[in-house]
């Protein structure tokens, strides 16, 4: 795995390198310190996994940077790094196409959650600083009883990811974390069979909750139930139990 850490402070390059060891002992870290770097570097190197980038960079605001890498790399995963978390910036980071915003003042456990779950395809920020986290329009629980299946399996598709999704589809059949983590593990070609880890499970969990506007796991599955959607909708028909 090749993760490229830009950030013009070495203190935190070497910080962030230090965490994502934690997820591989084989992992290769690629450092650069500025917006320049970051251009050559993911041109210079196409076998990338993840970008962790720093919003302010001496030479380029953050957003420009961001944009550009997607431009050019469009289905490479980008997490923002900042020392600023308003909603704002956190925001416009998700909106230019970043996969995961994460605080400079984050835990390393915090961080790799956030790695695990963006490399798994989730998206992440934290739930204090989530963008309209509070807005009707953003949640699927307001969708009318009359909603057809159809109706509401977009608004999922739009609200979760493709792995999310599934997480729910597998939560709907009665399915522990544990379980799903190594129901999800046996079909990513890099686990080897193996389980995913339980806490990249919870991150995912945590976002289905809050777009779900509920607070417990039955509580989500009621609530999907009650839209006509069931877990053969959400597993591509491979369970029609």
């Amino acid at each position: 795995m090749q993760v490229l850490v830009v950030d013009d402070h070495p203190l935190l390059r070497s910080a962030l390198k230090e965490a994502i060891k934690d997820l591989d002992d084989e992992v290769d870290v690629i450092e650069g310190r500025d917006a320049a770097d970051a251009l050559r570097l993911a041109r210079d190197h196409p076998g990338l996994d993840l970008v962790l980038l720093d919003y302010a960079l001496p030479d380029a605001d953050g957003a420009t940077v961001l944009a550009e890498l997607k431009a050019a790399h469009p289905t490479l995963p980008i997490i923002v790094i900042s020392g600023f978390d308003g909603r704002e910036i956190v925001t416009a980071a998700m909106n230019a196409g970043a996969s995961g915003f994460i605080s400079k003042g984050s835990t390393p456990k915090l961080i790799v959650t956030a790695i695990r779950l963006v490399l798994d395809g989730g998206k992440y920020v934290p739930e204090s600083m989530m963008p309209g986290s509070g807005t009707a329009a953003a949640r699927v629980v307001p969708l009318a009883r009359g909603t057809t299946n159809a109706e509401a399996l977009a608004r999922l598709r739009n609200l979760l990811t493709p792995q999310e999704l599934r997480v729910l589809g597998l939560l709907l059949k009665g399915y522990s974390n544990k379980e799903i983590a190594r129901a999800i593990g046996k079909e990513i070609p890099s686990q080897r069979g193996s389980s995913i880890a339980e806490s990249t499970v919870k991150a995912h969990m945590t976002n289905i909750l809050r777009a779900l506007d509920v607070e417990r796991r039955t509580q989500a599955a009621l609530a999907v139930e009650r839209l006509g959607v069931h877990a053969h909708d959400l597993l591509g028909g491979e369970d029609k139990a």
